[in-house]
């Protein structure tokens, strides 16, 4: 293993001068006609249901009204709701998602049925093929650096981003704590909730544009529009893609900075091209468009 990556840490950042030039970029940014401001956390959704009696009919209470009872559902338990696309990543994603839940739901451990929860990008920048197949990945992760190996149009920052972002929502199918994990602008919205919808839109780093994709089904229906944004997001970083991440001295093993998991973990810092704006008009202030 050479040492040509640079082995970046909070404290080589702070010498760069990270907290000013951070500060920098806030003040442009929120000077911008887009600025997301993360929303309060919520634990559970507060629904309520109609009581059944032995026979499976509704429950009649005392007056003939109909019994009903709340029910307290775990916010991380709320999955998207995803349609059966065509297109290839959706695919792949349901397949994946929908094998990890049967695990879980046989009562096979987590860490077991997920992998581990740290980045591990080795396969990726040292240009080599992971552990297991393509088909069958080992670890939510490793599915990730599959999913961007191939991606065409993508600088490494955006793989290693992407790769961050998909891993933490992949694994918040399992506890409250992987939910808290991931990053605030890339939890469900309501919408994803309720709305059938391709599941690369689960991706898009931006709520609010997620939103606007899932009530514009027309707009959807002609192009390929995952890989549209795909190749027009950008997360700006302001250093070399070598320090965006960590190598582990003991192991080799090459993992994600933790200074670029914080810049990333901000969608205040991604960008998207004109070109998307130019297809749907309606996320033109839902952005920043650079």
């Amino acid at each position: 293993m050479h040492q040509s990556h640079s082995q970046i840490d909070d404290q080589s950042i702070a010498g760069r001068a990270w907290d000013e030039a951070e500060r920098v970029r806030s003040h442009e940014r929120r000077s911008l006609h887009y600025w997301y401001k993360p929303q309060r956390t919520t634990t559970h959704v507060e629904a309520f249901g109609i009581m059944l009696g032995a026979n499976g009919m509704p429950g009649i209470a005392r007056g003939g009204v109909l019994e009903q009872a709340n029910i307290s559902i775990p916010i991380h338990s709320i999955q998207p709701l995803n349609d059966h696309s065509s297109d290839p990543l959706s695919r792949f994603y349901m397949e994946l998602v929908g094998a990890k839940r049967l695990l879980l739901a046989e009562g096979y451990p987590s860490d077991g049925v997920l992998g581990p929860a740290d980045i591990d990008v080795t396969s990726l920048m040292e240009n080599r093929a992971p552990c297991g197949s393509q088909d069958s990945p080992s670890t939510l992760c490793q599915w990730a650096v599959n999913m961007v190996r191939g991606l065409e149009g993508m600088g490494m920052p955006e793989k290693l981003a992407t790769i961050l972002m998909t891993a933490r929502l992949l694994r918040v199918l399992s506890t409250f704590e992987n939910y808290q994990d991931l990053p605030d602008c890339m939890k469900p919205t309501p919408l994803q909730t309720f709305v059938p919808h391709p599941a690369w839109i689960n991706f898009v780093p931006w709520p609010h544009i997620r939103d606007v994709l899932i009530t514009t089904p027309e707009a959807l229906a002609a192009g390929e529009h995952a890989a549209l944004f795909q190749r027009t997001t950008s997360v700006n970083w302001p250093w070399s893609a070598a320090e965006a991440i960590y190598i582990n001295p003991a192991t080799n093993q090459i993992g994600l900075a933790s200074a670029f998991e914080r810049y990333v973990g901000d969608v205040n810092n991604w960008s998207l091209a004109p070109a998307v704006v130019a297809i749907f008009p309606a996320i033109a202030d839902k952005a920043w468009i650079k």
